[in-house]
Order: C-alpha cells, then sequence, then structure tokens
C-alpha cells in the first residue's frame, strides 16, 4: 500500500519530446519544496516511450533525494481517439484512468506538462476532499460563455466547471462510485473539450472548486475584467495569484518555449536553463519555429489588408437583420474582421510611420506624464536612429572616459551609478601619459518615478550625445545599455561593462514589470547595437557571459560582439558602521545573514528552507536576517513566520532598507552569509562578507563559483541535508580569515587596477 506520507503527482505523456517539459515541472516542484516533503512522481507513457528518456528524469533523484519515480506503460490506450485540437494529443485522456492504474493510492495530483510550481505542494495536497471526487480552479471561458456551454454539456450549470491541467483526486471515491466506467463511456458522445468535458460532466456536483493561486492560467490574461463580470473570480483573488501563485499553467496554444514573452514565460525558462535538456529545448524549438515561419511566409506572399469597406459594412448589417444560424455566422464574421482591423491598426509598424518631426511634443508629453510609453519610445528611438553619425576614425588615443547618465553612488549595493563611483574610487586619473576621467550626471532627478522607463531611455543616450560632442580620439567606458547605445548614435568607440542577470529584458521581467511588445522590441534592439558596435563586452565574471548567451530573451548573440576580458568587480569602502535600532550583536547565538532582492532569481526562499534544515540538526539558538524587499515579500515573510511557530530557537528580522552605514555594521555581527541564488553574476554582497571575513555559503551556478578559489566557499548543490551538515561542522572562523585572504588576493583594489591595465593596454595597442 503506498501511503499519503508522500505527495503523490502524476503526469501524462506521448513521446520524448515532451519529457523536456515534464522534466521542467518536476524540477520547479522540487526546488520550491520543504526539506521535509516528499513526492512519488507517476508518469502515464504509451508503449513507444524509450528507456533512455525514463532514465534521463530519474538522474533527478540523484540530486533530490526526496523523490521517487514510477512509469506506467498505458501501451495503446486511447492511441485511435480523434483530437479535436491540434495543440493536444491523445495522452490527455490517461488521467481518466487514475484511479485503476494506480489502484494503491488513494489521493493524487494530476498536472499537465505545460506547467511550474512556484511553492511547497504540501497544503494543496492536503485540502480536505472527501465528499469530492476531485478539486480544480474554474476554467472562466465556460462561466462567460455560460448558456452556449450549458446546452452544449446537458448540465443545468457550469458554475463549477473547472480546467483540468491541475487537479487534486480523491481516487478511492473515484473506484468506490466505479466513475472510470463511467468516464469511458462518455467519451463516445465525442465532447468539443474531450476529456475535460467528460470530467466536468462525469463528476458534476462533487467537484470542489479553488482559488485562481492553485492554477494562474495565462490563456486568461486578457480577459480577467470578463472573468470577474461572469463570478469566475474576484479581483482580489486575481491580485493574489499574479503576485504569489502556486501554480502558473501555461494552458494557451503558445507556450513558452515557443515564444518566451508570454505572460510568466521568463520564469518557465528560469527552470528549463537548469535542465540537461537545455540544448534541446531551444534546438527543437528553434526548428519548429523555423517550420513555422517557412509555411507562414509561403501563406503571406500576397498580405490581406483588412479596412472599413463594403465587406465590413456588409457583414455589419447582416449581424443584426438576419436570425438563426445564419445571424450567429455574421457575427462572428464581423467580429473577426474588426478584431483584423484593430490589429492592423495597433501594428508596430504602423506606430513607426509616425517618428519623424515629433521629438518636441514628446518632451512635452513625458513632463506632463500623459503619454502612450510604448509608442513615444518608439518615437524618440527612431527619431535619433535617422540622425546617426558616421563612425569616428580613432586614431592614437588621447583620452580615456567613463560615462554614465546616472548619478554617482557613494553607498553600499550595485547599479551603473556604484560602478562608476568604484572606477573613479580605485583606478587614477592618468594611465600611460593619457588622461582618465569620470563622468556623471550632475543631479539624481532620474530616481523619481515619472523620470523611470521611456524617459529614461531618452535621457541615457541623449546624456551621451551631449557629454562626447566635441571629443575626439577618446575611448569611452559605460556600465549601461542606454549610454553606450548613445555612444554609438554620436559614432563613438567605446567599452561596456554588462552587469545583466541574463539580459536586461529578463531582468525586467524578473522584477515583475509589466512590458509592452514595442518596449521589449526597443529593449532588444537597444541591447543589440550597444553590444555589436563596442570595441569590446566585458563581464564581471565568466558566468555573467554565460547567462547572457544563454538567455532566451538576449538582444545580441556571441557572434555579434567581441568578447572582452572578465573583469572582477571590487568594493567602495568608505562606510562607517552604525548600530541598527533592531538588530544587536548576540554572541549566544548562531547568526545568519541574507541580502538581496525577494525576487525569483535571488533565491531568498529557497536560502530560508536551508536554514530550516540547519533548524532540524541543530538544538543552537538560530537568528535569521534578511536584508530586502521585492514581488515575493509575502511568500518569504510566510515561511519565516512558519518557522518561527516550529522551532522555539529561531528568530528572524526582515529589513527592508538599511543605511550605508547599517549594512557594514549588520555584516559585521552575522557569522554565515546564506545566498541561494538561481541567477548570479556576481554577488557584490558575497565580496563584502568575504573582506569581513565571515563564513559565505552560494549556490553552484552563474558567477559563483568564480568566488571559490581554494575551497573557501560552501557550494549548495541542491542538497540541504549535506550543506547544513557541512555549515554546522565548519570552523566559521578560520574559513571566514581562508575568505579574507581571497578577497585581497583576487577582489581588492590592486588586482582591479591590474584588471582594468590590461584592458587599457589592449586599446593602447590597438587589438
Amino acid at each position: 500500500m503506498i501511503t499519503d506520507s508522500k505527495i503523490q503527482v502524476a503526469f501524462a505523456t506521448k513521446d520524448d519530446e515532451y519529457i523536456y517539459y515534464i522534466y521542467v515541472t518536476i524540477l520547479s516542484i522540487l526546488s520550491n519544496s520543504q526539506s521535509n516533503t516528499s513526492y512519488n512522481f507517476h508518469i502515464l507513457v504509451p508503449s513507444e516511450f524509450s528507456e533512455k528518456s525514463k532514465s534521463r528524469i530519474q538522474k533527478l533523484s540523484e540530486n533530490y533525494h526526496n523523490c521517487s519515480f514510477n512509469f506506467i506503460n498505458m501501451k495503446e490506450c486511447f492511441k485511435n481517439i480523434k483530437m479535436t485540437h491540434n495543440h493536444i494529443m491523445y495522452p490527455t485522456y490517461y488521467r481518466l484512468l487514475l484511479a485503476d492504474v494506480l489502484p494503491e493510492v488513494d489521493k493524487c495530483i494530476y498536472l499537465d506538462s505545460d506547467i511550474i510550481v512556484k511553492q511547497d505542494l504540501s497544503n494543496f495536497y492536503n485540502i480536505d476532499i472527501t465528499d469530492f471526487y476531485l478539486a480544480g480552479v474554474r476554467a472562466a471561458g465556460y462561466q462567460i460563455n455560460a448558456s452556449d456551454n450549458i446546452k452544449r454539456l446537458e448540465l443545468p450549470d457550469v458554475d463549477n466547471y473547472i480546467n483540468a491541467g491541475v487537479l487534486l483526486i480523491n481516487l478511492k471515491k473515484l473506484r468506490a462510485d466505479k466513475l472510470t466506467q463511467k468516464f469511458i463511456k462518455l467519451i463516445e458522445k465525442k465532447y468539443h473539450d474531450q476529456d475535460q468535458d467528460i470530467i466536468n460532466v462525469a463528476c458534476y456536483k462533487k467537484i470542489k472548486t479553488l482559488p485562481l493561486a492553485y492554477n494562474v492560467m495565462t490563456k486568461y490574461e486578457k480577459i480577467f475584467d470578463q472573468c470577474i463580470k461572469a463570478n469566475a473570480y474576484t479581483q482580489p483573488e486575481i491580485n493574489d495569484a499574479i503576485n504569489n501563485p502556486l501554480i502558473i499553467h501555461y494552458a494557451d496554444k503558445i507556450k513558452p518555449w515557443q515564444n518566451p514573452e508570454i505572460m510568466f514565460g521568463n520564469m518557465w525558462w528560469q527552470y528549463a536553463r537548469q535542465t540537461p535538456f537545455y540544448e534541446h529545448i531551444l534546438f527543437n524549438n528553434l526548428k519548429n519555429n523555423q517550420e513555422l515561419q517557412k509555411t507562414t511566409n509561403d501563406s503571406k506572399k500576397a498580405p490581406v489588408i483588412y479596412k472599413k469597406d463594403a465587406t465590413y459594412y456588409r457583414y455589419k448589417i447582416l449581424s443584426k437583420i438576419t436570425i438563426g444560424h445564419k445571424r450567429k455566422k455574421y457575427i462572428a464574421k464581423f467580429k473577426e474582421l474588426k478584431q483584423n482591423i484593430k490589429k492592423q491598426t495597433h501594428h508596430p509598424k504602423q506606430h513607426f510611420q509616425m517618428m519623424k518631426g515629433l521629438k518636441k511634443r514628446f518632451i512635452c508629453l513625458i513632463e506632463k506624464h500623459k503619454f502612450s510609453r510604448s509608442l513615444l519610445e518608439a518615437i524618440l528611438f527612431f527619431s535619433f536612429l535617422l540622425k546617426k553619425k558616421p563612425k569616428e576614425h580613432l586614431s592614437a588615443i588621447k583620452k580615456i572616459k567613463f560615462i554614465t547618465c546616472r548619478y554617482p553612488v557613494r553607498s553600499a549595493g550595485g547599479g551603473q551609478g556604484a560602478a562608476l563611483t568604484m572606477n573613479e574610487t580605485v583606478l587614477d586619473k592618468e594611465y600611460k601619459g593619457i588622461p582618465v576621467e569620470f563622468i556623471f550626471e550632475k543631479e539624481n532627478k532620474y530616481s523619481q518615478k515619472k523620470y523611470m522607463g521611456a524617459y529614461f531611455l531618452y535621457a541615457g543616450f541623449t546624456f551621451a550625445l551631449k557629454e562626447t560632442k566635441k571629443d575626439k580620439n577618446t575611448v569611452y567606458i559605460t556600465h549601461e545599455e542606454e549610454t553606450a547605445f548613445g555612444l554609438w548614435l554620436a559614432g563613438k568607440r567605446y567599452i561596456i561593462f554588462s552587469h545583466l542577470q541574463g539580459a536586461r529584458l529578463e531582468e525586467k521581467l524578473n522584477n515583475g514589470e509589466k512590458i509592452s511588445y514595442i518596449t521589449r522590441k526597443i529593449i532588444k534592439f537597444t541591447e543589440k547595437m550597444a553590444f555589436k558596435h563596442a570595441l569590446y563586452v566585458c563581464f564581471p565574471s565568466l558566468g555573467a557571459y554565460n547567462y547572457y548567451i544563454n538567455s532566451p530573451y538576449r538582444g545580441a548573440n556571441k557572434n555579434d560582439f567581441r568578447l572582452g576580458p572578465v573583469i572582477y568587480n571590487t568594493l567602495y569602502l568608505n562606510h562607517t558602521p552604525e548600530v541598527h535600532p533592531l538588530v544587536k550583536k548576540d554572541p549566544s547565538c548562531l547568526t545568519i545573514l541574507s541580502i538581496g532582492g525577494f525576487t525569483i532569481a535571488k533565491g531568498i526562499d529557497r536560502s530560508i528552507d536551508l536554514v530550516e534544515e540547519i533548524l532540524k540538526q541543530t538544538n543552537k539558538k538560530i537568528r535569521y536576517i534578511i536584508i530586502g524587499k521585492g514581488i515575493l515579500q509575502q511568500e518569504i515573510e510566510q515561511k519565516c513566520l512558519k518557522l518561527a511557530h516550529k522551532y522555539n530557537n529561531f528568530s528572524y528580522i526582515i529589513i527592508n532598507r538599511c543605511t550605508v552605514g547599517e549594512m557594514p555594521y549588520i555584516q559585521q555581527i552575522s557569522d554565515v552569509y546564506i545566498m541561494l541564488h538561481r541567477i548570479s553574476i556576481f554577488d557584490l554582497a558575497t565580496l563584502e562578507m568575504m573582506n569581513y571575513s565571515k563564513t559565505v555559503v552560494l549556490s553552484n551556478i552563474g558567477g559563483n563559483p568564480e568566488f571559490n578559489k581554494e575551497n573557501n566557499i560552501i557550494l549548495w548543490k541542491g542538497n540541504n541535508k549535506t550543506t547544513a551538515k557541512t555549515i554546522l561542522n565548519t570552523n566559521l572562523e578560520k574559513k571566514g580569515k581562508l575568505n579574507k585572504q581571497i578577497y585581497d588576493k583576487y577582489f581588492s583594489h590592486t588586482p582591479y587596477k591590474k584588471q582594468y591595465s590590461k584592458l587599457i593596454d589592449l586599446l593602447i595597442k590597438g587589438e
């Protein structure tokens, strides 16, 4: 008998290709599970499914010891059923047989393969469904068109009609009431939505509906207003689901592996990059997209132009004067034609025809903040593009200028202003007789909300154009794409240092920003031009470079730019420690510190799970300090609160913001620094903790391994138990002293100056 001490999760797949996507789903489950949660994964496969694919997915248990895999051969079941949707395959029917193929399981979660899970599944699995066949989230489209669906399904109502991609199933009750036989019988009716219709019809009145957060379907992004009107979801429910989803379901024809720019697409790729199939996913979909593009191009040799002509008014009149079936037909045709006209009117190409002669109007509108951001970004973008200067001939270098439109940052933390401040602090005003200058924006006006977004793009490259107007034989060094773009427009020679977590667009999406179609295109184009025309593109770590070239959101390919030498960051250390009012030094406890934004990339949610494992292995008093804020604030607070209730020897402090003096004080009184990043290019806080002689624990990704020069860093490889044991058995003082030595040797001001000297020597030699 399989007990419910483990969470039972079932999947269905058609072939070896779909195992890639199931792998991503399973990886997201394991990455976000608590250390005490275990899983049995049951994967229903057809007879032709390969042993190679089985062994590939079973390797997950090598890194995650809280899971096991059970492959169930469904043989030729449902193979001859005709499907009504091209993007849905016959294995979708496998879920109808779960009660029979898992006879020893009383309860399970069923998930489609186009899903990622963002939180531990324990709470979901423990929902009481004793009196129900199953539980799921309303498929809002069916409530919106309730009358049509009631008639089609022959049901009294569709109030509790649910999406079948995420289900909590009471297998015991299904077996007791012989629902499998009922499912099979209903197949003969050939429902339009096939197994989903069958499940909802057979289980009518025995379905428990769940909040939207348990199945956030991306296809409903554009119709949430209609969903509210149809009483499918409430506005608070939608807000909570978007900000704090448990399960994200890419339930549309277009999947994130086909178009990474769909809603939550960036989150799917964060897990995809961690799989051994990452290259396969990229290759397969590149091939599929090329075939699709070829077909599309062939079919669109003579593009259709939609306009309000005789056909438009004919359909409009007929949709109102006809009756019955004909009226429905003309209503549908008129609706489709209106949509085509609308799409055509708002196509980006239509925007770009409006660019010339609007610069002054743009500035005026920006100041008043009364503008369509995406449109006006396009306007300013192309107005300057038309004025691009030819590339300046560079003879002998007479001057080197470090430039950014950011205000100088004399504080802790990162950012372009901070990077240039570091340059100014560490580097000399002259190198081998060549003057070196540092140029910032004179005032910090861009911190105001109205100057963000579109205006900052404008500010970046116009600042570059203005400051470089009279310069000749000068090489510029910048840390931002906007300024680099302006340098390209001005025809100047420059080097750009990229500090991106993947790509600029990816970084913005990870921070929860909503970005329009045009803005996305402009971000990518800006990035591509900035990189392509640079003398060198430099990164703060090799991991940062790898993140960029593997990002599906990048503007430039690796062959588009010349890679410069890796130059590790250093620290701006002129800060006097100040006691924080909430934090006192406490030698009686082990103080653990995490610093970073509350985002997916920073992985503080995973750091909390490691802290919990430390609590399991020791009775020592543990204090956990977290400094940061972001979109995962609520999740992080809840996780810490649960730990505080569960363990008497645990306390925590969450600090959203520190002064430049309070930060070093907190760092100095801490014992261990833990950051289990999902994306990390080169963490400055890690350098700070190394400089303060502290033990550091990092995830083994991106630029993090490059801190580990002499086994001085504890690298987390997905196993909380092992890592927690290592931390508790480590001589923290000795490890901290070693980190200080490594910082001085590789990351202090002296090696930093040497790295820059080598780069400038390349320029002087003309290489």
